[in-house]
Order: C-alpha cells, then structure tokens, then sequence
C-alpha cells in the first residue's frame, strides 16, 4: 500500500482544488480540507415527512369515514379537508419543469390537483393495467371524498378497531426512525464539522513551521521542538486519519440509511395495501353503491411498483444521495429482492454498522493530500528501532525497545511506536547540543549514548545521559554517522573504559 507521501502531488490541480471523487476518479488522491461528499440528511429526512404525512392522509380517510357513517351529509366537507391539507406531491418523471422541488423534493403544486373531468372510473377504465404511482393514488382518493355513502354502524366500528390502530401505530413508527435518524445524523455531522477544524488548524501551524525552518528560525530557539514540521506534520497525520475515519463513517452511515429508508418505503406501502385492502374489504360488505369507489382506489394502490417511487424520487435528486451511483447489488437489484427486514429498527446501533460495498465517495488516509506533506523538513532523516537502556531509581536495568527518529531540525524522538496514533514523543533531544559517545561497538553492543536535555518534560530538567544499542553493526554504523552528522560533542572509542562503561 502506498503511504501518503507517495500520493501527493502538489502539482496534481485535482488535489489543490480538493475535487471529490466521482465512479470514474475513486480512489485517487483529495485534499484533506477542501474535499467534499453528498449529505441527503435533509433529503431523508423530509423523504421520512411525506411518508408520515401519506400516512396520516390515509389516516384521515379512513377516520372520515368513520364519521361519515355516525354523522350527516354536512361532514363530507370535514373529510375532504381532513384528507387533502398536507397530502404530499411525490416526484414525476419527465422534464424539471414538471415539478418544483423544495427541501430536495416536490412541493405540493396545481400539478397534483384532479382536472376537470378526471374522476376514479375514468382513470381506471383508461389507464387499467399500466403502472400507476402515489399521486394518481391520491388524486383519485380525494375525487372518491365526493360519492356518497350510507350510514352503517358495523362499518364505523370495524373501521375504529381494525383500520385505524394499525395506520397510527405506522405513523409512530416512522416518526421514531425520523428522530432518531435526524438525532444521530446532525450529532454526527457537528463531530465531524470540529474535526475537519482541527485538521485546518494544524495545517496552518505545519504551514508556519515549515515557513519557520526555512527562514532558519528553529535554530534560534531550539528548544520549542513543537514547531518542528516534522513533529507538526505527524499531529496533522493523526488528525488527519480521525478525520478520514469519520468522513468515512459518515458516508457509511448517508448510504446506509439511503438504503434503510429504501426498504422502509416497500414496507409502508406493503403495509398500506394490506390495510386498504381490509378496508375495501368493509366497505364491499356494508355498502352497495359505494364498492366501485373503493375497487378503483385499491387497484391504482396496487399498480404503484415497489421501486417506481424511489426511481424518481433518484432520478430527480441524483446529485444528492450517496446510492445514487453506487455499485453494491443490494442498491441495484429490484425491490422484490430487498429484505424489508434490513430497515434498521434504532439508528445508533446500526446506522453505523450497514457498509455500502463499491461507494466512490469513499477514501483512505494514503490518497489525502494537504499543503507541505511531501516539504522536505517534514520527512525522518532516519527511523528505526532502537532499544534503550531503562533505569530506575539512579540503577541501570534492561534494555526496550522503541521507535526513533532524527527530524532535519536535528532533533532526535522517542515514541512508544511506528503507529500514527503514537504521535507524541516521550524523548526529544537536541542532537546538537548533546554530547554522544561509542559504547565499545568492538565488543558486538552496538550501543552508543547521548547526553542532553530531555526537552519532552514541561519542568526544565538537567543533562541526561541515554543509552541506545542497535540491532546490528549495520544498524549501529547508519546511526552514528547520522547523528555524527549533526556536529554534537562527540567521544571516540579511545575515552571509553576497558569493559565498554563510560569513563567519567
């Protein structure tokens, strides 16, 4: 794999510019700052508004008819007001200007009202047997508001115990996943916001840094090792992958419920068509005159194909869901072959957990650029593993093993390890000002020491003397002649005792 210097490349105008990736560029390198992704937060969770409000419009109908039963003629104007405020508008195929979207959707316009003329039978005479969608649904609900239906005891109560719990327990259900998704979805996106800030912040210290080093300034004040770019830059590394991580999580989570809010649509209207169904089932019972009304209703219910809605509601807001374009088989194959089961039941726990497999808004930390990655007084003049000799209470103990590195500035750094997320040091020594000694290499300890301050502690602290062996003659032999490179207080061989201790 690649590391992140390797990727970079100033000189690439889609790294400068931070251009997100698209199926034909994933994969390539983006800037750190500047990248973006599609968020269908608001998408989504208006999407879960009109289901809601499709609901609670059927709610109304069936509840209309129920006092339709129990009431005079005077309450056909309650019903058709009760079922048409707030009906919802989907997306139609065809040109834009078809429909005006609000809120990354259609608003409710003079397009979904009924023509004059165009009532239940004409529609289903005409169009019988061709797909038909929600809003034809709903038109021609509201023109059956008009017909006029008899009084039947035994149709009100049916319709307050069987119809009407069922359609309010849908109802709640979907404005709980509404919640929780716009909860879980704004709480992760204010994380992520503080930390792409974070990542801005350390890229403009890095930028001062290397400014700093090259002007010379770190010599003058050697002992704020922190505005070492090499130092800074392994900060902005770490921020860098939480950063990555989190975007990735959260594309993860936009396509994951993308996905989720798929399924729940096949379910709602599954669910509707059998709750429509049993209500037809009452009416073909307690009315004569009024079966046709209801017949036409539940066949254009019916004729909606599972993924026809989605379909469009895709193919009008394409630029804003992260599925739009994806290459998973479960976003391509037909409704039918989706397990409504997948809709997760509580966001928190399993948002998160649903990966979309072939996503290319997707990235890793190796294709992330950002300015001065690639400087040289950002990369280790050398890095390896050294062990050194611990002590405790003034005795000398074993040797461990840790991670070092020799910064251009001339610093010398400890860390617990190689990882990225051991970015702090807990060794800074300033090779200049230290004296090093060979600790009798002829002896096969390839070990050497540096006296110095120790410049990791907050309280200034004296000279220190440490101990370091390497693994090999060859290891010793590179290591010496880097840090001989930096003009410290060497000792030759010759000032050392006979069993290879220092001689002070």
């Amino acid at each position: 794999m690649a590391t992140i210097e390797q990727v970079l490349d100033h000189n690439d105008p889609n790294q400068v510019s931070g251009t997100a990736p698209t199926s034909a560029t994933a994969g390539g390198a983006s800037d750190l700052l500047s990248y973006h992704f599609p968020d269908s937060t608001n998408l989504v969770i208006e999407r879960y508004h009109k289901y809601i409000k499709l609901i609670h419009s059927i709610e109304n109908f069936a509840e209309g008819y129920r006092l339709i039963a129990a009431s005079t003629v005077k309450q056909y104007e309650s019903l058709n007001k009760s079922v048409t405020t707030g009906m919802p508008n989907f997306e139609v195929s065809g040109d834009e200007d078809d429909t005006t979207r609000v809120s990354g959707s259609a608003k409710l316009t003079g397009s979904a009202q009924p023509e004059a003329g165009v009532d239940g039978s004409s529609i289903s005479s005409a169009d019988a047997g061709s797909p038909a969608d929600l809003n034809t649904f709903l038109v021609v609900m509201r023109k059956k508001l008009g017909d006029g239906y008899t009084r039947s005891m035994d149709f009100q109560t049916k319709v307050q115990t069987q119809i009407l719990p069922e359609l309010k327990q849908l109802e709640a259900e979907i404005e709980k996943k509404q919640k929780e998704y716009s909860s879980f979805s704004h709480a992760e996106e204010k994380d992520l916001s503080q930390l792409r800030s974070g990542s801005a912040k350390l890229t403009q210290t890095l930028d001062s840094a290397v400014q700093e080093f090259e002007r010379g300034v770190q010599t003058k004040n050697r002992s704020d090792y922190k505005k070492d770019p090499y130092l800074v830059k392994k900060n902005l590394l770490r921020d860098a992958a939480l950063q990555v991580k989190a975007e990735n999580n959260r594309i993860e989570f936009l396509a994951s419920s993308e996905t989720a809010l798929r399924a729940s649509e096949a379910r709602i209207l599954l669910e509707l068509r059998r709750l429509f169904d049993l209500l037809t089932q009452f009416i073909d019972y307690s009315y004569g005159g009024t079966v046709r009304s209801f017949d036409t209703l539940r066949d254009v219910l019916n004729r909606v194909p599972e993924d026809l809605e989605w379909s469009n509601f895709v193919s009008r807001n394409r630029q804003y869901l992260i599925t739009a374009n994806a290459t998973d088989d479960t976003i391509s194959n037909p409704m039918s072959n989706l397990s409504i089961s997948s809709a997760p039941a509580s966001a928190r726990s399993n948002y998160a957990q649903a990966a979309v497999l072939g996503n290319s808004f997707k990235r890793n930390l190796e294709n992330v650029t950002f300015r001065n990655n690639t400087h040289p007084s950002t990369r280790p003049v050398l890095e390896g593993v050294l062990a050194r000799k611990e002590t405790t209470l003034g005795l000398a103990g074993k040797y461990n093993s840790y991670y070092f590195v020799i910064s251009p500035a001339g610093y010398f750094y400890g860390f617990p390890s190689r990882s990225i997320d051991s970015f702090q040091p807990n060794l800074v020594l300033y090779i200049p000002e230290c004296e090093t000694k060979i600790r009798n290499s002829s002896r096969g300890q390839f070990s050497f020491s540096l006296r110095g301050k120790d410049l990791s502690n907050l309280v200034p602290m004296p000279k220190k003397k440490y101990v370091f062996k390497a693994s090999s003659a060859e290891d010793f032999d590179t290591w010496w002649k880097a840090i001989s490179n930096y003009g410290g207080q060497i000792q030759s061989p010759s000032a050392l005792s006979s069993d290879g201790s220092d001689a002070e």
